[in-house]
């Protein structure tokens, strides 16, 4: 009879069809759920994982597809680096730096397997891994406790103080510190690999808000659940700040970050791949071989801040998504913002910008004249549109918390307020 950790552990070890959906889904909470259940397998004793090298391969050991396997490799420098993952599922892999003795893991990569080598062959040879801070928690002292390798598909590392217990998660491209308090999870953070450092514990705990404490006036957003993942994007975004709690920033605030954001990586791209063209089929060519296209020079930088100032005041507004050609866009805009002074060929280059970006915001099909601006839901915590920006938006990307309404005083940095027109 399986105990209670193995029959978890064998629960987590999803078919590859579940893990599409849930993928598709796009759900940070169900990446959680997976680690939640390979902690309780880990903290029964059980190998998350199986070592696949040399010795496992000579004696002729074919693990299945669908088992977590461990493929260790030694850094030059000093120490290991263990890829984890399912070989039947390429889209949830990581890849962390163990050190000599084995206690402390420092992650380098999660996301695709082909992206996870192309970290590391990029810098296995540039960086030295002892200068790679390792993250860690503080539990209301100065007292650093680092993670130690759990070598799950999803459970990095495990921190454990006494009762306090704290898994570092790997989601889709970045990593979540999460609190474990009986069967409940608090996210306390999310960041990129290498961008994690020192979690403070009972600071990050404070976020979490009791009902008691909220406005006998909540904000019409407030209605909307949202999720513990969720708020650890908001305080990421706007450093460290807890949203809609007493004078800081509200749901608008942080999406206008978003927008900033957005803003500051459009405005970095030069060039992108020229649009393709009807051309003659060549039967003698082989189909599997996709011609290289040319670079075009993106333009449309000069009314990018203003137009993503217009469409945050249509999604203030509750604007419906704006979707068809150009010129249809572009009254769309004059009708809702008439304060937007701008050409249909201008829309269109800083449309192209943005798209150019791969933002979730401004999308259109290749080689299609329709364009489609998502605005529904972009302040609604409980959407997947306000959550895939929350998720798009880089970390070292930062602003200073500020009041909507700080606009009207002529801060550029703080949210535009919609036109009670």
């Amino acid at each position: 009879m399986k105990r209670p950790a193995a029959r978890a552990l064998s629960r987590a070890i999803v078919t590859v069809r579940g893990d599409v959906r849930a993928a598709e889904a796009g759900l940070d909470e169900w990446a959680i759920d997976q680690a939640f259940a390979e902690y309780e397998a880990y903290s029964e004793g059980e190998q998350l994982s199986i070592v696949v090298d040399e010795s496992t391969v000579a004696a002729g050991m074919n693990p299945p597809e669908q088992q977590v396997q461990r493929f260790r490799f030694v850094w030059p420098a000093g120490g290991e680096v263990h890829f984890c993952g399912a070989p039947a599922d390429e889209a949830h892999w990581h890849a962390a730096y163990v050190g000599e003795a084995g206690q402390v893991v420092t992650p380098l990569a999660v996301g695709e397997l082909a992206d996870v080598k192309t970290t590391w062959a990029r810098i296995r040879d540039a960086v030295d891994p002892h200068q790679l801070p390792a993250p860690a928690v503080r539990l209301g002292d100065d007292v650093r406790r680092h993670f130690k390798p759990a070598c799950g598909r999803f459970l990095v590392g495990v921190v454990q103080e006494g009762p306090t217990t704290i898994l570092l998660v790997a989601l889709a491209r970045q990593l979540a510190v999460v609190l474990v308090e009986g069967k409940r999870r608090v996210v306390l953070d999310i960041k990129s690999p290498l961008d994690l450092r020192d979690v403070l514990v009972d600071r990050m705990r404070s976020f979490q808000r009791p009902a008691s404490a909220r406005s006998s006036r909540p904000r019409e957003v407030d209605q909307a659940p949202v999720s513990s993942a969720t708020r650890a994007h908001y305080i990421r975004i706007v450093d460290g700040l807890p949203t809609e709690v007493a004078g800081g920033p509200s749901i608008p605030d942080v999406v206008w970050r978003c927008f900033k954001g957005l803003e500051h990586r459009a405005k970095a791209l030069r060039s992108a791949p020229a649009l393709p063209r009807p051309e003659r089929v060549d039967h003698a060519a082989d189909p599997l071989v996709q011609p290289e296209r040319p670079l075009r020079r993106l333009k449309g930088k000069k009314y990018l801040h203003l137009l993503l100032r217009a469409l945050f005041r249509c999604s203030l507004k509750g604007a419906d998504d704006l979707v068809g050609l150009i010129g249809a866009i572009h009254s769309e805009i004059e009708r809702h913002d008439p304060s937007l002074v701008i050409t249909r060929e201008a829309l269109a280059d800083t449309l192209n910008l943005l798209c150019a970006t791969g933002t979730c915001l401004v999308t259109r099909a290749e080689g299609e004249r329709i364009w489609h601006v998502h605005l529904v839901g972009l302040n609604d915590p409980s959407s997947a549109l306000h959550r895939r920006l929350l998720a798009e938006t880089p970390i070292p990307f930062r602003f200073p918390a500020s009041a909507t309404t700080d606009v009207l005083a002529g801060d550029e940095e703080a949210a535009p307020a919609a036109d009670p027109t």
